[in-house]
């Protein structure tokens, strides 16, 4: 959605960046300042509670200082878009202005070259469920799907999902390979490398373990007597959670390396360019989607 701005005053290039919209139900012209790290409204538009921030005054671009007499959070409408947003109140010769802390949080561009205040579309839940019949419980349990598409083009994604639900997995029981493609580990004539295994913590061997036991019934790893072992590191992920990652730096130092180009990124763009869609599918569990060649398998065990 984009707005244009208002014409205050064709002398004043300033006045081209105001938007007309509604502060709490009351029609007023907002200023769009990028410069302004804070958005500001008069206090005549609206109630204004008797906290003030710690700071308690505001600096303008010229130096001028204002005192806040307060601040409010309140409803604000520009075309189609309402939001809510947290203001200072402040003592201004204008009705109200929209600083950078406002167009970041609404997804706001100015777009100085057309004169336009552009919106970016959010993306909304399709309002057809998404049910697979024949399973007992839903595994798709939201589909987003920008405002530019319409409810035609929606429930058309929506039955396509449906159709395809046996390709989509709440969990990594039933992952699928294919067998294209092969991953060799090329160490030629070198002795196999055996390294004992890491000491563990204690209070996280139960972890450990239960890690280990999901990784074999799903069938990522088996048992194994091989000459070769890496040893396990646990590596904490962001949210707490440990995941084990091998430390297979030995074996990667005799392996023949296949040195592939990574695509330039200038290629790339070139051949997307012009497009109007594109989609991106994401791999669940990518990593253990791609098979290891059986005369290597032995080489990635770990202890």
């Amino acid at each position: 959605m984009s707005l244009p701005f208002v014409s205050l005053n064709n002398n004043d290039w300033q006045s081209q960046l105001v938007v007309e919209g509604l502060l709490k139900a009351k029609g007023a012209k907002l200023l769009i300042d990028t410069g302004e790290s804070c958005s500001i409204i008069n206090p005549s538009l609206t109630k204004i509670s008797d906290s003030v921030p710690p700071n308690g005054r505001l600096t303008a671009a010229k130096g001028t200082v204002m005192p806040i007499l307060g601040q409010v959070t309140g409803s604000m409408s520009i075309g189609r878009c309402t939001v809510q947003h947290h203001f200072l109140c402040a003592d201004l010769a204008r009705e109200a202005i929209l600083g950078m802390d406002f167009l970041r949080a609404h997804r706001m561009v100015v777009d100085f070259d057309r004169q336009l205040l552009v919106v970016k579309e959010r993306p909304e839940p399709i309002d057809q469920p998404i049910a697979a019949l024949n399973v007992d419980n839903s595994w798709i349990s939201e589909v987003l799907l920008g405002v530019c598409v319409d409810r035609e083009k929606s429930s058309e994604v929506a039955r396509i999902i449906n159709e395809k639900r046996d390709i989509f997995d709440h969990s990594c029981e039933f992952l699928g390979r294919k067998h294209i493609l092969q991953h060799r580990i090329d160490t030629g004539q070198q002795h196999p490398i055996y390294q004992t295994p890491r000491c563990v913590q204690p209070h996280y061997q139960t972890e450990l373990d239960k890690m280990v036991q999901e990784m074999l019934e799903s069938k990522f790893i088996r048992h194994s007597s091989s000459p070769w072992a890496s040893p396990i590191v646990l590596v904490k992920k962001k949210e707490g959670s440990s995941r084990i990652c091998v430390d297979y730096r030995l074996l990667n130092a005799i392996t023949k390396r296949d040195s592939f180009p990574l695509p330039r990124m200038d290629s790339t763009l070139d051949a997307v360019s012009g497009s109007k869609w594109s989609s991106t599918l994401n791999l669940a569990s990518g990593y253990w989607r791609m098979e290891v060649h059986p005369d290597d398998r032995e080489k990635t065990a770990f202890a």
